[in-house]
């Protein structure tokens, strides 16, 4: 019968199917699991506590000739990484970098929209982005929480360039907020409130 996986921090519900041996759509897109859809916009971005139903495993059959060798490949490994670099709000084009994931390592430059793209691992948890201007980024895989908790405001507030660190000052956060309104044509109150979040997910993508 069905069973429940509670969501610890980190995963998301690409690495939960991963371990359980089922693609992101079959665990997300399941019927028991109505409720958490629409509780989460996001299946990469879910937040510790939440339950996912995990479904049983069906059987499937495939007729094969005896004697020659047959290739089966799984569906939904591995996941797309997408970063995208920008300078104020301008994309950060033709840019140099290097990219850590487990023992992966990708180079490249980021194309004309400031992205870079990559296969990595479902159940990968961090990563180490290098640019050529010397800059560091290390990378929390699948550690973004939802935009309506505070935790994830102000982690999309970092990723922007508005705070150095999630983990700031609350005036030092409430100064990034205002300075994110302003930028938007929002009133700049900052104060978290509904409309701001609501840009905030906008501006950052998830």
């Amino acid at each position: 019968m069905p069973r429940q996986h509670v969501v610890s921090i980190g995963e998301c519900a690409a690495s939960i199917a991963d371990r359980h041996g089922f693609t992101i759509d079959t665990i997300w897109r399941h019927a028991d699991n109505a409720a958490l859809r629409a509780k989460r916009e996001n299946p990469y971005v879910l937040e510790p506590g939440d339950r996912v139903i995990i479904p049983d495993r069906r059987l499937r059959e495939e007729a094969c000739a005896m004697g020659r060798r047959h290739v089966f490949r799984r569906r939904g490994v591995p996941e797309k990484l997408r970063i995208r670099l920008l300078s104020g709000e301008v994309p950060r084009v033709g840019l140099a970098y290097e990219l850590r994931v487990d023992d992966l390592c990708f180079s490249g430059e980021t194309d004309g929209g400031g992205w870079l793209e990559h296969w990595i691992p479902p159940g990968a948890r961090a990563g180490r982005l290098v640019l050529a201007d010397g800059q560091v980024h290390e990378l929390a895989l699948g550690q973004l929480l939802p935009h309506a908790s505070t935790a994830g405001a102000r982690a999309r507030l970092a990723n922007l360039g508005y705070l150095r660190e999630p983990a700031a000052a609350a005036e030092d956060v409430e100064r990034a907020v205002a300075s994110f309104q302003r930028d938007h044509a929002l009133e700049a109150t900052g104060a978290l409130d509904e409309q701001t979040r609501r840009a905030l997910l906008d501006a950052h993508g998830s």
